[in-house]
């Protein structure tokens, strides 16, 4: 589905009153910040010249999966609560060669959360376009607006112990888009706003996003950062993209996902993006992660391969595209409207890769196949490749799902000797010409024993 600007408005408009008819959003109202801490800025801030090459700014936050933090309602906790950042500087790419590779070190005991579980952290990489900023506000609630200078987000990538998710790039989305919810553990506006924020996350599984909660009056740095970069002042707010699109208090989680949407189509540069996370025993992790200016594969061609098949039988599919930086490439396949592969394993620029299906029920498929490089950059769905699927195996008169000397016997009978006809009649087509004759057990003859063409539908 393609949002407007215009429909998200009206959309939002719409599931707001909804919301308040219901209950959905719970308390509707927003609170004020308490602002307990002192603004703090950027750790050695560069300037920018103008002209210059990409200036960016990397930031690493480490959050908790199940945070320790309950929320105003009982019961209720947080997702994805943030602990503090494992990097936070800014950087011109010409300057560091045109790609980032960095390991850093963080100990979970430095903030005070020595007893983070290694299962229950992640790591978000999030690069953010510093060239140029756009004024925004956090809202105009009460006739006071709370300026600040938006600067987009333009990749984001994530791990965990055990995965990885990486910057994605595909027909869809320009990137991966990134999250920030401000709340505080008394607000009875946020409990509403956490959860929505999780469900949608949970069921919008094809759109690339994250988040972190920003729960100020637990964390000083969550709080510091929210003050300096977005001058938050009412809780909940959710910032999407560094404030591409701010949200003052809650909303549905459906409402949540045409944001990410919305977001995810904005121009920005192709990058590469990944993060990987590794616990180094005791309280400390390793974080490394990567930055490559990068290019998705070219749009493959349709599959090629085995095209006619029966009912059961695999065919195999061959397909095969390029990436502009030469990076290895997998690919999926759309089998029929609800069957969709897994990727394949990687294989290289421009070489060949096969994956196999079978259909259970005959007609006319028509399938795709997509590419995806290192980067986790998608290409364009290919066009599409009919496959035909009979009921029966060509050259199998016999209709046990075997070319054996028995389909040529079975053949000479029914021509020669009265014996039963093929059924389906075709089945004792083995040359594929539309007839049953005595060519058609030459064909299977030639293939059992003297390295002829299998047996082929018409």
């Amino acid at each position: 589905m393609t949002v407007t600007k215009g429909s998200l408005l009206s959309l939002l408009f719409i599931s707001a009153l909804l919301a308040f008819s219901t209950g959905l959003a719970g308390d509707l109202q927003v609170y004020p910040v308490r602002h307990v801490h002192n603004q703090q800025g950027l750790d050695n801030p560069v300037d920018y010249v103008a002209g210059s090459d990409y200036y960016g700014r990397m930031k690493v936050y480490m959050v908790e999966l199940d945070s320790r933090w309950e929320t105003d309602t009982p019961g209720i906790y947080y997702h994805n609560g943030f602990l503090g950042f494992a990097f936070d500087s800014t950087f011109y790419l010409d300057d560091l060669g045109g790609s980032i590779d960095r390991t850093v070190i963080w100990d979970a005991a430095t903030p005070g959360y020595g007893d983070v579980t290694p299962e229950n952290l992640m790591a978000i990489v999030v690069l953010t376009d510093m060239s140029q900023s756009t004024p925004a506000s956090s809202d105009t609630i009460g006739g006071s607006a709370h300026p600040f200078d938006a600067y987009y987000n333009d990749a984001c990538a994530a791990a965990t112990i055990d995965e990885q998710w990486f910057n994605t790039v595909n027909d869809d989305f320009t990137h991966s888009v990134f999250l920030e919810e401000g709340t505080a553990s008394w607000c009875p506006s946020c409990p509403a706003m956490a959860q929505q924020l999780n469900y949608a996350h949970d069921f919008y599984t094809d759109y690339p996003f994250f988040y972190a909660a920003m729960v100020v009056d637990m964390d000083v740095s969550a709080a510091n950062y929210m003050d300096a970069t977005y001058d938050h002042n009412w809780l909940p707010t959710t910032y999407f993209d560094g404030g591409d699109t701010v949200w003052v208090g809650s909303t549905a989680w459906y409402n949540i996902g045409a944001m990410v949407q919305l977001c995810g189509d904005r121009v920005v540069p192709g990058f590469g993006l990944s993060i990987e996370l590794a616990h180094l025993g005791g309280t400390e992790y390793e974080v490394h992660f990567t930055l490559t200016e990068n290019q998705g594969p070219n749009q493959p061609p349709p599959p090629s391969g085995t095209l006619q098949s029966y009912v059961g039988g695999n065919c195999q599919l061959t397909v095969s595209t390029t990436d502009p930086e030469s990076d290895q490439v997998s690919y999926r396949f759309i089998w029929e409207a609800t069957d969709t592969s897994g990727w394949t394993d990687p294989t290289g620029s421009g070489e060949e890769c096969s994956a196999s299906h079978a259909w259970t029920a005959e007609g006319d498929y028509d399938v795709v196949v997509q590419a995806r490089d290192a980067w986790g950059f998608e290409s364009s769905w290919s066009a599409p490749a009919t496959v035909i699927i009979h009921s029966y195996m060509a050259g199998d008169p016999s209709g046990d799902l075997k070319i054996n000397i028995l389909d040529a016997t079975y053949i000479i009978n029914y021509l020669y000797k009265g014996g039963s006809a093929p059924n389906p009649p075709a089945a004792g087509d083995a040359n594929g010409d539309s007839k049953t004759n005595i060519l058609d057990v030459t064909h299977i003859i030639n293939y059992l024993y003297k390295g002829g063409p299998p047996p082929i539908y018409p």
